[in-house]
Formats: structure tokens, C-alpha cells, sequence
């Protein structure tokens, strides 16, 4: 917010500036007053005022029309611009004063056709001062008293005619006087407004481009910014870099311990971010618990890496936030321009999809996007086009592997599996284009597809043998989407109950409201909900807890080190006594060998699913798979007929 002496500064610069450019024009008047004067003057009165006089007047004004015309830097600050309007009340007086006497002089040997002359140009020079000096107004006023006032008064002694003249003069210089005043008073104004609507555009440009909660430069300034970088680095044929971090484990403590205690860890971590900068480095926050940096100069990508590790440390040191500690993490990813990248938003998107190989591959580092992830993304693109324009219905097909009770010997669900078999590409695993699929947004309509196709299947299957199928992230977020599924099951004719719907943590962190909506929709329906890949992500007891599971899949990789690893082992009979507290179910994933086997069934855990028992069958081979684990020929006949 300006201040008033800053106010009061710049309208006096704007004063000074306004004076500067109008003063030749009053120094002009003034000399063809002089010359003029000098010359209906001449023979009548002594020569020395007409011939050197005169012309010592009109050359001292021709110096200061110089002056001014050559001045510069008379307004750069406002001393300077108050020792300009100083000076020039000076110098009007001063040029007052000598005006006043030479024109009385005159006046005095005068005769009375040139006295008329003299008591014009008096008023004419009068006059210009007000109009040619008004916006420094102290100099305006001195230069038409200095020299009508005293003539005036002059005149008024000689009485007669002449006294009417000095009352005529007086009038017209105490009018021209007011509409000095008002005239300055209402530039004053001008400039204060144009200040202010200055002020509130500097501002709302300044809100703009501010991210308000952490004070750091905002997504459009980003992307500002980075586009004025990447014109000088083309400019000097140079490079930079951008990268894009996001901080992990955030969500669940915004969810957890509310906004409030979010916005203030996001604040703090706006502060170690400032507090790692580098010289010539810019950072921002994107939105969310999203942020960018832009790294100028020709650093090597293992000096970026090095770099995006140690901020990645920084994050993973616990923060202090009312009273308590937080701990989260951050991964980031990094692209340089011209390397890999022609524009902005490519070198943006470079870098974000180096952040997402992170996030896939372990989070908590930092990844330099290289030819590499150049070639992914072009397949990646390959497979996202060939999705777009994909029959799904004719395409997407279906696997399922058993889930066994081994106490109870028996089969007691299959899982479904998404398998693709593309004209173009062939078979394309899941792994490859459900992550596609996900970010393209076509995964909504890929699983009512293969929904409808798995309650088929399960129609024929008996009844104590359930489905278990797989829900993404945006399935979860899309109540269009949720609402189908539970259309598709009730036109299906199998017994919700028969259902089990699996939902990752990392789902349920995309929008937790959202998540929680959708969770109590399908249990409404009389479906199971079960928390699949438990202990890969974050605050798993907080999801146990806030979501009313029905079972939980304990993540195959405890499962891999189960046999070596004791704690893995004291992990899995907590996850395991933890599901008997609640009374909700516990799945293990990723059974290889009958020794992980003995140590689930040793450690509580009967419901098994993996490699060892069977891998995804199709189909049309699940009547004999039940066959040959205990189902009665009768049932089997049922499902081959």
C-alpha cells in the first residue's frame, strides 16, 4: 500500500513532468513579448532598453527554452523533481521581477499609443504564466504577481484610464488565479486516481500470479515465467531444466487431521523448498500438493538428480505442526530443455511423466526423464490411441484365478482378471494398459465392460462360489461410473451378495469423500468391499478404520520374503490378528510355494490366492478346475452344459 509521502512524491514528479513539457511555449510567449515590446518601443524610449534590454530578455529566455528542451532525468526520483519546482519558482520570480521593471520603464517613457501596448503585453504575459506554469503552482503564482500585481498597483496611482486598466488586469489574473487553482487541484486528483488504478492492477496482476495460501508464484505464473526462460535459453543457445515434485503421504494426512493442520504443512514445505534454492532457480506451487521448480543453466543431469534427491531428504524430515510431528515425502522428476523437449508444455510434461515413473517405481527419489521414458511414452501413446478406438466389447476379455480356503479345502471365488487383445498390437498386458487406460479416463467404460462379462460368468458358477472384481481410482470418483456398476449388477441376476468389489489405498486417497460414497453405495447394494494390496501405501489402519471393509488382501510382496524374513512373518500376524479383532476376512496374494503356505496356515491365515494353487484360467476352464478341487460331477456337468 502506498504511503502518502510516496503518494504526494509521485504526484509531484507527475507535476514536474506536465511543467517540463509546457514551459518553452510560455519562454516563446515571453520572448515575442519582448520582441514585439522592443520593437513599437523603439525611437520613443532611451535606447538601452530597447536595444540591450530587450534583447539581453529574449536571449536569456531562447537559453532557458535550450534548458529545458535538452533536460533529462528531471523527475527520475521525487528529490529531484522538488529541486526542479524549487529552481523554477526561482527563476520566475527572478525573470518576474526584471520583466516588471523593463515594462514600467517603458511605460514611464513611454507615449500613450505604446502604454497600451505595455499594459497588454503585461496582461498577456500574465495570463501565459497561469496557463504555461499552472501544474507547478507556486511558480505560476509568483511569476503573474511578481510581475501584474505591481504594474497593476502601478497603474492604479496614475488614476483615469490608467486605473481602469489595472482593475481590468486585476480581474483577469485573480480569475485566471482561480482556474489555476482548480485546474491544479484537479490534475492532483488525476494522478492520485491513475496511482491508485496503478496500485490495483500491480495488485491484482501480483494476486494473479500468487498462490495466496504458501506466497509462492502460482500455475500461471510457472508457466509465465518458464515461457520467458525458454525464449532466453533459445536466445543464447542454452539449457534448462524443469521439475515437477509432489509431495507423498499427503492426502491422507489432510484427510486425517483436516485442512487447517494441511494448508500449514503445505506452508512449511513452501519454506524448505524456498530454503533449498539454488541461484537463478524459480519455484511454484502448481496446486494441490503439487510444485514446480525451473533450474537455469548447463547442469548435468546427474547434478539435477543429486539435487532432486536431497529435496526429496528435506520433505522426509518430519514437520512440526501444532504440537505435532508429520511425516511425509516427496518425489520429483526432471526434464531439460532442449534435450527432450521443444516447448514448455512439453518440457512440463516430460518432467511430470518422470514424477509418475517415481510414483510407480518406489516414490520418494527423483527421476531425470531420459530416451528412455521417450520410448515408453511413445508406446504409451500407441496404446492409448489404439484404446480410443478400440471395440471394447469385442477385445477386452476376461481370465479369473481362484481364491482357495485351504481349511475348508474348497474353491470359495475366482478373481477376475483384465486381459486385452488388441487387432494392432496384439495381447497387451495389464500392466501396460490399465495405467493408460486410468490416465486417459477410457477405464470407466473398459470396466463395465468387462463387469457385464464377469457376472455372465459367474452366473453358471455355484452358489457358494463368489467374484471378486477390481475397481480403479476413477471408478471410484465417477458416481456416473458407480451407478452403472450397480445398474450392471442388478440386471445381471446374480445375488450381490456373491460379489466382492477390490479397491486399492491408492484409490481411496485420490478423493476420499468420494471414495466413502462410493464404498457405502455398493454395500447398500448387499455386495463385499475388500481392501486389496494392503500395507503398500499409506495410513492402512486409518482405511481400516474409516471404511467398513469386509476383507483385506495382504500385498504378495510380504508374501515373497515370508519364509526369510521374520518380519515379514510378524507383520502378516499382526495384519492377520488385526482382521480377527474386526471380524472382516484376510486374503493372502501371491502364493508360490507350499512353504509360504505352512507359515500363513501356522499364522492364522486359511483364504489363499496365487501361482501355487492355480494361475488365471479361462473361462470356458473353470468347470473342470472346480472338478478336480472337490466340486460334485453333477455341479460340473452343470457348468459344461
Amino acid at each position: 500500500m502506498p504511503t502518502d509521502q510516496s503518494i504526494n512524491g509521485s504526484v509531484l514528479i507527475s507535476e514536474v513532468a506536465a511543467y517540463s513539457r509546457q514551459i518553452p511555449v510560455l519562454y516563446f510567449v515571453a520572448m515575442a513579448n519582448a520582441g514585439t515590446v522592443a520593437v513599437s518601443h523603439h525611437g520613443v524610449v532611451p535606447t538601452y532598453l530597447t536595444g540591450v534590454i530587450g534583447p539581453m530578455i529574449i536571449m536569456a529566455g531562447a537559453l532557458r527554452t535550450i534548458f529545458w528542451l535538452r533536460s533529462k532525468n528531471l523527475t527520475e526520483t521525487a528529490e529531484k523533481a522538488a529541486e526542479t519546482a524549487r529552481r523554477a519558482t526561482l527563476v520566475s520570480a527572478t525573470i518576474g521581477i526584471v520583466m516588471l521593471v523593463w515594462l514600467v520603464a517603458l511605460w514611464i517613457y513611454g507615449n500613450v499609443e505604446t502604454r497600451g501596448h505595455v499594459a497588454l503585453s503585461i496582461g498577456i504575459t500574465g495570463v501565459a504564466a497561469i496557463l504555461g506554469m499552472m501544474h507547478i503552482r507556486r511558480a505560476a503564482i509568483a511569476m503573474a504577481t511578481m510581475v501584474t500585481v505591481p504594474f497593476a498597483l502601478f497603474l492604479m496611482t496614475r488614476g483615469g484610464v490608467s486605473a481602469m486598466i489595472a482593475t481590468n488586469l486585476l480581474l483577469v489574473i485573480a480569475a485566471s488565479l482561480y482556474v489555476l487553482v482548480v485546474a491544479s487541484e484537479n490534475f492532483k486528483e488525476m494522478v492520485r486516481a491513475r496511482i491508485e488504478a496503478t496500485r490495483l492492477g500491480d495488485e491484482n496482476l501480483r494476486l494473479a500470479n500468487l498462490d495466496n495460501l504458501t506466497g509462492l508464484p502460482n500455475r500461471r505464473h510457472f508457466f509465465q515465467e518458464l515461457e520467458t526462460r525458454i525464449a532466453a535459453a533459445t536466445d543464447q543457445q542454452g539449457r534448462i531444466a524443469v521439475g515437477v515434485l509432489d509431495l507423498d503421504g499427503f492426502k491422507p494426512v489432510n484427510d486425517l487431521h483436516g485442512h487447517v493442520l494441511g494448508d500449514r504443512v503445505l506452508q512449511l514445505v513452501a519454506d524448505r523448498l524456498k530454503a533449498s534454492l539454488e541461484a537463478g532457480m524459480f519455484v511454484a506451487r502448481l496446486g494441490g500438493d503439487e510444485f514446480a521448480l525451473i533450474v537455469d543453466g548447463d547442469r548435468p543431469g546427474a547434478d539435477l538428480v543429486r539435487f532432486g534427491n536431497s529435496i526429496c531428504m528435506e520433505m522426509a524430515k518430519p514437520f512440526a505442526v501444532s504440537g505435532m510431528s508429520v511425516n511425509i515425502g516427496a518425489s520429483v522428476g526432471f526434464a531439460i530443455f532442449p534435450d527432450v523437449a521443444a516447448s514448455a508444455i512439453e518440457l512440463y510434461e516430460r518432467a511430470d511423466y518422470a514424477l509418475y515413473h517415481v510414483k510407480q517405481n518406489g516414490r520418494g527419489k527423483c527421476a531425470l526423464y531420459t530416451q528412455a521414458h521417450e520410448v515408453q511414452v511413445r508406446a504409451e501413446s500407441g496404446i492409448e490411441q489404439c484404446l480410443r478406438d478400440a471395440d471394447l466389447d469385442s477385445e477386452m476379455y476376461l481370465q479369473f484365478q481362484p481364491v482357495l480356503d485351504i481349511g475348508a479345502d474348497r474353491v470359495i471365488a475366482f478373481e477376475a482378471l483384465a486381459r486385452w487383445k488388441s487387432p494392432k498390437l496384439g495381447n497387451v498386458s495389464p500392466g501396460e494398459f490399465i495405467p493408460v487406460a486410468e490416465r486417459s479416463q477410457t477405464i470407466n467404460e473398459i470396466t463395465i465392460v468387462l463387469l457385464r462379462k464377469a457376472l455372465q460368468a459367474a452366473r453358471f458358477w455355484p452358489d457358494d462360489v463368489g467374484l471378486s472384481f477390481n475397481l480403479s481410482t476413477r471408478d471410484l470418483i465417477s458416481p456416473q461410473t458407480m451407478l452403472s456398476i450397480v445398474a450392471t449388477v442388478q440386471a445381471s441376476g446374480v445375488n450381490p451378495s456373491r460379489i466382492g468389489f477390490e479397491v486399492t489405498e491408492t484409490a481411496l486417497m485420490g478423493d476420499v469423500a468420494q471414495a466413502d460414497e462410493a464404498i457405502r453405495l455398493l454395500k447398500a447394494l448387499g455386495a463385499q468391499v475388500s481392501l486389496d494390496d494392503f500395507g503398500t501405501g499409506y495410513s492402512s489402519l486409518s482405511h481400516v478404520h474409516q471404511f467398513a471393509f469386509d476383507k483385506i488382501k495382504i500385498d504378495r510382496s510380504f508374501i515373497a520374503t515370508i519364509e526369510t524374513h521374520a518380519a515379514s512373518r510378524t507383520i502378516v500376524r499382526s495384519v492377520v490378528d488385526l482382521c480377527r479383532s474386526l471380524n472382516i476376512g484376510c486374503v493372502v496374494e501371491g502364493m508360490e510355494t507350499e512353504g509360504q503356505a505352512n507359515i500363513l496356515v501356522r499364522l492364522g491365515c486359511n483364504e489363499m490366492q496365487g501361482y501355487l494353487f492355480s494361475r488365471p484360467i479361462e473361462e470356458t476352464d473353470i468347470p473342470a478346475y472346480l472338478a478336480r478341487n472337490g466340486e460334485t460331477d453333477e455341479t460340473s456337468q452343470a457348468l459344461s452344459a
